[in-house]
């Protein structure tokens, strides 16, 4: 038997995983508490979110107003229902409460319910050149199917924050779209604004009868995420070139790292009101 202590609004709550199977034990969450403290205790308002196999418990998350109050379920559940923690401002939003302090040791159980990156390594595969059509499901820009990528997984854990792995996946979508659409247009605003229109209309990756995602879902708030930071590691310019003796400008997108805040970090009020062409 598995025993996990969750503190949840001030409780530390315990939690018991046996034969493939967690509950919330609330006699041992009741004798666990100090002896000065009431006698009393509540179900808490939280969603905890466990593997799929084994019902390991990997984090907890705060259920909205009307909602179920308390559940203990799996991963795939939860992405079924698409609910995401990551973007506060974006469709299926539920806060973060707990992540299993394991998450990150090597040989756990919950390090293993993750595929494991930091943001520079995206970066590296981001900035890759590609060709659009590369990035079909399964294609060479598909990262959340690529061996170097999500490599299949539902989740990945971010420097220590769960993130769904098609989520992530729509950063190398995003900066490759963003550097495109800079080179041909040549300004940076109309550059980002483009790069969220096409990641609405190709999201899914299929080019030809694929699905258009006009939502405040969480894969355009992503594409918004890639392209602010391609915008703020890449620059442009003109130079003159000459084709069949005519000379003429042409716009030339250079990569130059600066940092991965863009990245890290959600999308704010004032990048939401100017680029999520969704509310448009």
């Amino acid at each position: 038997m598995i025993e996990t202590i969750i503190k949840i609004d001030g409780t530390d709550y315990v939690f018991k995983t046996d034969k493939n199977k967690t509950v919330l034990d609330l006699g041992a969450t009741l004798k666990a508490k100090p002896t000065d403290e009431p006698k009393k205790i509540q179900t808490p308002r939280v969603w905890l979110i466990t593997t799929k196999e084994k019902k390991i418990p990997l984090f907890a998350v705060r259920p909205v107003t009307n909602e179920t109050s308390f559940r203990i379920i799996t991963t795939q559940q939860l992405y079924q229902e698409k609910v995401q923690w990551f973007e506060p401002l974006a469709n299926g939003y539920r806060k973060l409460l707990w992540r299993h302090p394991d998450g990150q040791k090597q040989g756990t159980e919950p390090f293993h319910a993750y595929k494991h990156f930091s943001w520079k390594e995206i970066v590296s595969f981001a900035i890759e050149d590609r060709w659009p059509i590369s990035f079909v499901p399964g294609g060479t820009g598909d990262w959340k199917a690529h061996s170097k990528g999500g490599d299949g997984y539902l989740l990945v854990n971010m420097e220590g924050t769960p993130y769904w792995t098609d989520a992530v996946g729509q950063i190398p979508f995003s900066v490759d779209t963003y550097k495109s659409k800079l080179e041909s247009i040549g300004v940076v605003n109309a550059a980002i604004s483009q790069t969220v229109v096409t990641g609405m209309k190709y999201g899914d990756g299929i080019p030809v009868f694929g699905s258009t995602d006009n939502s405040a879902s969480y894969d355009n708030f992503m594409v918004l995420r890639g392209a602010l930071w391609a915008a703020e590691n890449h620059t442009v310019h003109q130079v003159m070139v000459t084709h069949v003796k005519m000379p003429y400008k042409k716009n030339v997108v250079q990569y130059k790292f600066v940092n991965t805040d863009k990245l890290k970090n959600p999308v704010g009020d004032d990048s939401l009101a100017k680029y999520g062409m969704w509310k448009k």
